[in-house]
């Protein structure tokens, strides 16, 4: 396998290559490391033989192209001299531009600030628009880079509250799922490059092609639970409170959904009552929620889901023709069928007999506290214990995670998205490699699988855990990749 092209440039010069297009102007320069992930912004090491402390200057732009791929770019900082790594050596450290501090201020000038739920795209739009000027200063382009269309995605509210824009990028990212950030050195125009990890393209590695020296992948239950509820609240006396209470069931004849019409909405037979057709898709229970029975002085509440935008989904509220308390039944006074856009009547629905599934509806229930009272939170499942971790290990998974809610966000639909992190066990892995990777994966945005062909099944063909780290050591030749299928909650940093 031939080597790979290595160029190093500081301030527009080639200081070391073994590319012989490209020669180097000196030759007592050589690339020490590079490190990539999505914690902290990428960082380069450079040494130079003795002491050399005023041969680069601070903030010259330093780049690593392997293969003829731009890998790297950044600023230098100031140099360090260091003799333990062997002869005399001056250590020059070059950063990636989110490294650069400026403040991360709303469009009306604040530090202390929130931008609301939406998308991914309208996220970071709002961003931009207080930073633009600063990421100008920074040298990183106001055209953010979104994999696989994830600008779409929905996202929760992110509080921006004091701190730099590297820290609100990764907010704003780790407010979408499954998303993360980093500077893209992008062809030399460095750009905000928003990831998808785990839509992200695979790629597998061959044990034998790859000359993997190490390999260590572990299975954890840690941070894992069979159930998670979300943490209660607490009510002052005379202040209003809502509680969540869950999603409902079908209460209606089940043989009458497969010819129902919308036609059958409000028809009554001749003693005036409403037909069994008439109940499809109205007649709800909430015999099952684990909050129970509403208080008779609550006002209840039911919300219906509808579409918005392609993938992206909010509650509406619904009117309600009846509710009884003693048989736990709620009559909707439209019907409820699935995929309804936002703004669209029920009741243009379902023309044709059979088309139409039930909606996703759900209750609250509002009321005053006379006291000091404890709201609880709702629960993912609503009863018992659910997924992969659970299943493989009940007696270790059966119990509940209590889970806090970012404010502003719904806490049923949370609880069920905190779960699915939750109840999955944890891949985490660590892989050595004897020579450099193609130049895609030095910037992150792969997941990662590993196969052999001589030997056994290694059982990880399918695994393809994001890669969330690299880290090349020149001088040892020798490449480490991290990887892991841990899942942060939504929201979560």
């Amino acid at each position: 396998m031939p080597a790979p092209l290595i160029v190093l440039t500081v301030a527009g010069q080639v200081v070391a290559s073994n590319d012989p297009a490209r020669p180097a102007v000196r030759a007592d320069c050589q690339p020490l490391s590079l490190t990539r992930n999505y914690d902290e912004p990428a960082e380069m090491r450079i040494g130079l033989d003795g002491w050399q402390p005023a041969a680069f200057a601070a903030e010259s732009v330093a780049t690593l192209e392997i293969n003829a791929a731009l890998v790297f770019e950044g600023l230098l900082t100031l140099p360090t001299s260091d003799a333990s790594i062997g002869d005399v050596m001056t250590v020059y450290v070059a950063r990636d531009r989110l490294a650069i501090h400026r403040p991360a201020l709303s469009p009306e000038g604040y530090t202390s600030w929130e931008i609301p739920a939406g998308t991914l795209g309208s996220a970071v739009a709002a961003l931009i628009a207080g930073a633009g000027d600063a990421l100008d200063e920074m040298g990183i382009s106001q055209t953010p880079l979104f994999m696989a269309d994830c600008d779409d995605l929905p996202t929760l509210p992110v509080k921006v509250e004091n701190v730099g824009i590297d820290e609100a990028v990764r907010r704003v990212a780790a407010a979408a799922p499954g998303v993360r950030a980093f500077c893209d050195p992008n062809g030399g125009t460095p750009a905000l490059f928003f990831c998808p990890i785990f839509n992200a393209p695979p790629v597998t590695l061959t044990v034998e092609q790859e000359v993997i020296e190490s390999l260590r992948i572990e299975r954890s239950l840690e941070g894992c639970a069979g159930a998670v509820r979300m943490a209660a609240r607490q009510a002052s006396g005379g202040s209003a409170f809502v509680v969540e209470a869950g999603t409902l069931a079908a209460a209606w004849d089940p043989s009458l959904t497969s010819r129902w019409t919308v036609d059958d909405y409000l028809t009554f037979a001749n003693d005036g009552v409403e037909r069994p057709e008439s109940l499809v898709f109205r007649r709800w229970s909430f015999a099952g929620l684990p909050s129970g029975v509403p208080p008779s002085d609550a006002e209840i509440i039911c919300q219906a889901q509808v579409r918005v935008a392609s993938g992206l989904t909010q509650w509406r509220d619904l009117e309600i023709a009846e509710v009884d308390l003693e048989n736990r039944i709620v009559l909707t006074r439209e019907p409820i069928v699935a995929g309804v856009r936002q703004n669209t009547p029920t009741r243009r629905v379902g023309r044709s007999p059979g088309r139409a599934t039930a909606g996703i509806v759900r209750m609250k229930y509002r009321r005053k506290s006379s006291g000091s009272v404890t709201v609880p939170g709702p629960r993912f499942p609503a009863s018992g214990f659910a997924g992969r971790a659970y299943d493989e290990a009940p007696t270790l998974m059966g119990f509940e995670a209590s889970v806090e809610v970012p404010d502003g966000v719904d806490q049923a639909a949370y609880a069920a998205a905190a779960h699915a992190v939750l109840s999955e066990p944890v891949v985490r892995g660590q892989v050595g490699l004897s020579y450099l990777l193609p130049d895609d994966l030095y910037r992150l945005r792969r997941r990662i699988s590993i196969a052999s062909t001589t030997h056994n099944p290694s059982g990880y063909e399918d695994l393809a855990a994001p890669l969330m780290g690299v880290e090349w050591d020149a001088r040892g030749a020798t490449l480490m990749l991290d990887l892991s299928t841990a899942r942060t909650l939504p929201g979560g940093a």
